[in-house]
């Protein structure tokens, strides 16, 4: 909540977020924020579960606490749905998995904070690195 992001625009090269989204009560409204904080070279890594793929029973009584549907997920994602979230939000997926029962993927801001799209050197190696190493 409140407008910290007037304090952050455009000041993180990276942020991770391996399974926050799905606590996330306003989603659009806080990746819409969080994009506003990457920087126009930053990337955000963001992993969810896959609920086209739960590790779990769905209905598990014994094991309650495996229990996949829990109400501290408020939402739950398959790929399409948070791509289509992260479009909304002004974040490009520039890379994806689906693993371990989870989703993840590696964005950047569509329109950045700065003006241009402009990529040093350093974003373009790191770029490299990411897609020579991940399936």
């Amino acid at each position: 909540e409140g407008d910290w992001t007037k304090t952050y625009n455009g000041f993180f090269d990276l942020l991770i977020m391996r399974h926050v989204v799905e606590h996330i009560l306003h989603p659009i409204d806080a990746l819409t924020k969080i994009a506003k904080t990457l920087h126009s070279d930053g990337i955000a890594y963001i992993a969810v579960p896959d609920m086209m793929r739960p590790r779990v029973k769905l209905r598990d009584y014994e094991k309650w606490w495996e229990y996949y549907f829990r109400a501290v997920h408020p939402y739950y994602y398959s790929k399409e749905t948070l791509f289509t979230l992260l479009n909304m939000c002004g974040l490009e997926v520039l890379a994806f998995g689906e693993e371990n029962d989870e989703i993840w993927c590696v964005v950047n801001t569509k329109i950045t904070n700065q003006g241009s799209k402009e990529r040093t050197n350093s974003y373009d190696e790191q770029i490299r690195v990411l897609e020579k190493y991940l399936p």
